[in-house]
């Protein structure tokens, strides 16, 4: 598989949530620069990420000439140090102005990441309009809430966080004073001015570099369905009569009481002796599958929106019954890059081998993995153990990096609605 990151259809399908399709047209068409507005931890830097891969702009970031080339001893979000930053700041933006005055002079299509809430925003402004006309200049203010932001602060620990809160208030009482302000149309004019409309930047940080989504089947493609647990259960307590000469209740008591332990139904089996991949690879083999799944076009619809990804299935099941249920689907195989059928490997999931197996083979780096998955211990944790995304398949799971009722919810992720939202009245 290739290494290059398939994200341009994702950030477009992103930036289609956050902007109005008015200011999005003006951004494609018409925009030769882009400045972002808002306060430390908004979100602009994912959101000029987004705009540079979805629309071929030139990222400058005031942060990067601060602090890797300039001034790379200062700490930034000291509140002791707003003096000398400041002072910094001025021959930051200085630099920044000219090489984005430079970049669109050669034909670049720009994004300036940097606060642009105070009087440094003109500076910019200034050496743009020496360059290039205002209707070509576009200012995305992120306005986001205070309640969102002082939330993402605490990510990075206590004392971080004390440093952003530091700043966040700097910025506070600057804009309370009159020293700083979002723009206004009426002191730009010919500029583009727009708002973004949404916040919840937290998954767009890591969902643009997801290269490849890995897929459970049972349970995860298709919701529970109670003719095929109960098939599967009853083949399991038979073979457990068998081999052990238990009673029915014996058998499912003894089952239950490992399940809970190693909260796998393989591994449980595995443990009283039984093969247990050949166990429930039978029972899917002896059951009508074809009567109790039926094509989904949802589903379907769900693996077309989204060809910028490479899809594999993982599964404990073999080859043979993951290829039938996935027709019984009505989910052509060409959707994935590779079935990777644990009944074939010498270690089935939960082990990280597993995961790392698949990792291996796509050739992409661990964070570029999204499993899919409903069981948590099965799916979500060990994928989550070897560095993979994780999205569950069901009830909220904490440790996920996030939850879906249904498998249709995954194209959200990437600005795809399958199944429309019922509105709340």
């Amino acid at each position: 598989m290739a290494k290059k990151l398939p994200t341009k259809k994702t950030a477009e399908n992103v930036l289609k949530k956050l902007l109005s399709g008015k200011d999005l047209t003006v951004l494609l068409r018409q925009a030769k620069v882009v400045l972002m507005v808002g306060m430390p931890g908004s979100g602009k830097s994912t959101i000029s990420q987004l705009l540079a891969s979805a629309y071929g702009f030139w990222r400058f970031s005031s942060d990067q000439i601060r602090m890797e080339e300039l001034f790379p001893d200062q700490e930034h979000r000291q509140a002791n140090q707003h003096d000398q930053v400041m002072l910094a700041r001025y021959q930051v933006y200085q630099e920044l102005a000219r090489r984005v005055a430079q970049a669109v002079q050669r034909g670049q299509r720009v994004v300036v990441d940097s606060t642009n809430l105070d009087d440094k925003r003109d500076m910019i402004m200034k050496a743009l309009l020496e360059v290039t006309k205002p209707e070509s200049i576009a200012m995305v203010c992120v306005k986001t809430p205070e309640n969102i932001m002082k939330s993402r602060f605490s990510w990075e620990g206590e004392d971080a966080a004390q440093k952003w809160f530091s700043v966040y208030e700097f910025w506070q009482n600057y804009l309370a004073e009159g020293k700083a302000s979002y723009p206004k149309a009426k002191d730009y004019p010919g500029v583009h001015i727009c708002t973004v409309k949404r916040y919840d930047l937290e998954t767009f940080d890591w969902i643009a570099e997801i290269g490849v989504i890995v897929w459970d089947v049972d349970k995860t493609l298709y919701a529970s369905v109670s003719a095929i647990t109960t098939g599967i259960n009853d083949l399991i307590m038979k073979e457990m009569m068998q081999k052990f000469s238990w009673s029915l209740s014996e058998a499912q008591e003894q089952f239950h009481e490992q399940h809970l332990k190693l909260k796998s139904t393989t591994l449980t089996l595995d443990h009283f002796g039984l093969d247990g991949r050949a166990v429930i690879d039978r029972a899917f083999q002896e059951m009508d599958l074809e009567t109790h799944l039926k094509p989904d076009l949802k589903l379907k619809k769900l693996f077309e929106s989204l060809p910028q990804f490479h899809h594999v299935i993982l599964s404990n099941a073999s080859r043979a019954s993951t290829e039938r249920k996935l027709k019984a689907l009505g989910v052509p195989l060409k959707f994935f890059s590779e079935i990777f059928a644990t009944y074939e490997l010498p270690v089935i999931k939960p082990d990280p081998q597993v995961f790392q197996h698949v990792i291996k083979q796509t050739n992409f780096a661990p964070h570029q993995h999204l499993m899919v998955g409903d069981e948590p211990n099965t799916d979500i944790l060990p994928a989550k153990a070897v560095g993979m995304r994780t999205a569950r398949i069901g009830k909220p799971f904490e440790a996920a990096d996030i939850s879906f009722e249904n498998v249709y919810g995954v194209g959200r992720l990437f600005g795809v609605e399958i199944e429309q939202r019922k509105r709340k009245v």
